[in-house]
């Protein structure tokens, strides 16, 4: 079930989400997609005959995106598509095709007036470290990857003060395919085995149910002349030991013992705190949606799936 009721949108302008068989596209057409507005997803895998949105099967970097799209008029963008680094590709690979794809995209809209980015970035740009983020802190990108996502956002806000960048913070969602600390802590909850945390397990993350980033995208539609960088994220950071406990306790029945690995965490000291009052004031966003609702949700669905397969 949808979680926000259906609302009147008499604009109605079209949106173009690339990346949209990713994890936060998908959530980010689906809420678009209910809350009426027009979906038009790319992305370049196939998609799926039963997406209740228009889908195109591209590559971003071959063809213009009015091509794609082929909408005569306004319309706006959220640019969710990326090469991630993982299964051997380098962080610096990486950043040389998210560069190239980010560059097609940013061009496309120097050939249109009236169509506005929102550019899906990270808060991984301040570096890891234990001080408050507002959207004016020091940035401090700690690989090639992120460092590409911070060039991106640089070309962006440079072309028009109404483009926005999401900076969003450990986005999650049930059935999510990376092997994140969560999605681990309750695999392995729901299988009874031990949670296993590295270094003293006070390293924290704030974790951001994916619909509450789609609620951030929906609000920055609806606002067409705000513009900049807004942190998006749960609100709550949570320690690597308090979170194993949490995940125990909301798995009914959980056993797992919770234990460290006895190694050291390279990240020990990262402290995931983001100040979100920008968002808050210029958006009239806040996160919805509890982690401990967001566990929950996922375990049911992890308890659905391990039923399906009996």
């Amino acid at each position: 079930m949808p979680r926000t009721a259906k609302s009147e949108n008499r604009e109605a302008e079209p949106t173009v989400v690339t990346g949209a068989r990713g994890m936060l596209g998908e959530a980010i057409c689906r809420h678009l997609h209910r809350e009426g507005i027009p979906v038009i997803g790319i992305d370049r895998r196939s998609g799926e005959s039963e997406k209740p949105f228009r889908y195109v099967e591209a590559d971003l970097t071959a063809k213009d995106l009015d091509e794609l799209v082929g909408i005569d008029g306004k319309y706006q963008i959220v640019h969710c598509a990326a090469v991630l680094p993982v299964g051997g590709r380098s962080a610096e690979d990486c950043r040389v095709m998210n560069r190239e794809i980010d560059r097609a995209i940013i061009s496309s809209l120097k050939q249109r007036r009236g169509v506005r980015l929102i550019y899906m970035s990270g808060t991984s740009v301040y570096g890891m470290d234990e001080e408050w983020k507002t959207e004016d802190s020091p940035v401090r990108p700690p690989d090639a990857y992120v460092r590409g996502k911070l060039e991106s956002e640089r070309s962006l806000l440079a072309r028009d003060v109404r483009e926005v960048c999401l900076r969003v913070t450990a986005p999650y969602a049930p059935g999510q395919s990376a092997s994140t600390v969560l999605k681990v802590f309750i695999e392995r909850a729901t299988k009874g085995a031990e949670l296993i945390y590295h270094g003293s397990g006070t390293r924290c993350q704030d974790f951001t149910h994916v619909d509450d980033v789609a609620a951030a995208v929906l609000a920055c539609i609806r606002r067409r002349n705000v513009g900049g960088i807004f942190n998006i994220s749960g609100g709550k950071p949570r320690s690597m030991i308090d979170l194993a406990h949490l995940v125990k306790n909301l798995v009914p029945g959980c056993e797992s013992p919770i234990r460290p690995s006895g190694k050291p965490d390279p990240q020990e000291h990262y402290r995931a705190r983001f100040r979100i009052g920008k968002a808050r004031k210029e958006l009239g966003w806040s996160p919805r949606i509890p982690l401990e609702d967001g566990i929950s949700e996922w375990v049911e669905e992890v308890r659905r799936m391990s039923a399906d397969f009996r």
